[in-house]
Parts: C-alpha cells; sequence; structure tokens
C-alpha cells in the first residue's frame, strides 16, 4: 500500500511491498511530482524576476510557498487596513472595481 504523510511530501513506500504495491507507488510518486512541478512553476511564474532566482533552490513546492509566506505575510491591523482602503478606492474605468465585479 501506498502512503504519504500528507499532500506536501511524495509518497513514502512501505519497506514490506509486493511488485503490485511497487508499481502502485511508482505511478503516485511519478503523478506527485507532476504535480509538485506543476505548482512550482506556477509559483515561479507568478512572482518578481528577482524573487525567482531564490525560490529555485526550494524543494519541493510546499518548501517554496513556505518559504513565501514566512517572508512576506505579515498580520498586522495596519496592513490590512492600508489593504481595505487601496480595495475600496480601486476602479476599473469609472466604476469601482466592486461595481465593476457585480453590477
Amino acid at each position: 500500500m501506498v502512503t504519504s504523510m500528507e499532500t506536501t511530501s511524495p509518497p513514502i513506500l512501505p519497506s514490506d511491498v509486493d511488485a503490485a504495491s511497487r508499481q502502485k507507488y511508482d505511478v503516485a510518486k511519478k503523478t506527485w511530482s507532476k504535480r509538485d512541478e506543476r505548482v512550482s512553476s506556477y509559483i515561479i511564474s507568478s512572482v518578481n524576476l528577482s524573487l525567482r532566482a531564490r525560490l529555485c533552490k526550494f524543494e519541493p513546492a510546499a518548501a517554496m510557498w513556505k518559504h513565501l509566506t514566512e517572508k512576506f505575510v505579515q498580520a498586522n491591523g495596519a496592513q490590512e487596513y492600508q489593504l481595505i482602503a487601496q480595495t475600496q478606492s480601486a476602479s476599473q474605468g469609472e466604476k469601482s472595481i466592486h461595481d465593476f465585479i457585480f453590477r
């Protein structure tokens, strides 16, 4: 049987497996790797060029995401207020963002 401690890490192969289980493991690991590469690629292509080189050293994608959240997420009221104010004053043409999206 193929197991995984969490979806952010590749599947783990128990030591006592038969050939069928080994084959399932190989498929599961290949699938996980493809998905992880896709997420990593998306993250890297979504960030500023100056961050890309630093992110390439993180594997899997979860480690990349963790690094970004530790570096950039700030939980403070002042920043939240600023973001709310910026969102409320943003516009698309002559319409507010709220009107543009919901009307």
